[in-house]
């Protein structure tokens, strides 16, 4: 969504809640491996794709994400939410006002988006304060709280809900979801939270886009990751 992103990025087991830490991948699901995610996402590098390796598989597990069409629908989703799995912040960086009016239609009704370009963080505050749990412009909470993980939560609320359930203090720490265990953690516990392997088991991609992203943006290439993660799954024997 946005015209580029930091990296920047950890990653480690060392502070893992045990239950992550410890958990199994169940028989049945399909393996993740950093071959299969680079053979997906062409533009991951395969030592990048390693540092999620670990993670997806827990996170698949925890949260019932275990058949074929299931992991393909949550890559082809996660693909291009994080820009293959590369960027795990949002920059809110537009050089375009056009651009910029386009992804935040509701927010540039009458107000001049020129004066929004190259600047993220005043972005960040003005097109998410009020919202998502968020204070005004001036709390700073749309550039605190903004998206961020494979799935790029978005909004106080949606990290302190992601807090309350995994025991991780995003709210102290937002930089946390921007970190591989967590990236794959929170975008898994938000798919389970929004019931959206019912809608991979019944093949309805679009109910499903909508419900990851409201604007259906970036639809054609969602499905098109989602189709190569499920013939390649299908064919690679990881199931």
């Amino acid at each position: 969504m946005t015209d580029a992103y930091p990296i920047r990025m950890s990653f480690g087991w060392d502070t893992l809640p045990c239950w992550l830490a410890n958990l199994s991948v169940a028989t049945g699901v399909p393996v993740i491996t950093a071959k299969l995610l680079h053979s997906i996402m062409p533009h991951l590098s395969l030592a990048r794709a390693e540092k999620f390796v670990a993670p997806l598989n827990a996170a698949f597990a925890r949260y019932s994400i275990n058949t074929p069409k299931r992991v393909a629908a949550f890559i082809g989703q996660t693909a291009v939410e994080s820009n293959q799995f590369r960027h795990l912040e949002e920059s809110l960086y537009y050089s375009s006002a056009v651009h910029l009016k386009k992804t935040f239609p509701k927010q540039f009704k009458t107000t001049d988006a020129a004066d929004y370009t190259r600047k993220p963080e005043k972005l960040a505050n003005y097109v998410y304060a009020n919202r998502l749990g968020n204070g005004d412009i001036a709390s700073g909470d749309g550039w605190k709280f903004r998206g961020r993980g494979l799935i790029q939560l978005t909004g106080r609320s949606n990290y302190q809900k992601f807090m309350d359930a995994s025991g991780v203090n995003v709210i102290a720490k937002p930089e946390l979801l921007s970190e591989p265990r967590y990236a794959a953690l929170s975008a898994a516990w938000f798919w389970n939270r929004m019931k959206l392997n019912d809608w991979a088991d019944k093949d309805n991609y679009r109910a499903l886009t909508k419900r990851v992203n409201a604007a259906m943006l970036g639809f054609k290439d969602r499905e098109a990751f989602r189709k190569r993660a499920l013939l390649l799954i299908s064919t690679s024997g990881l199931r």
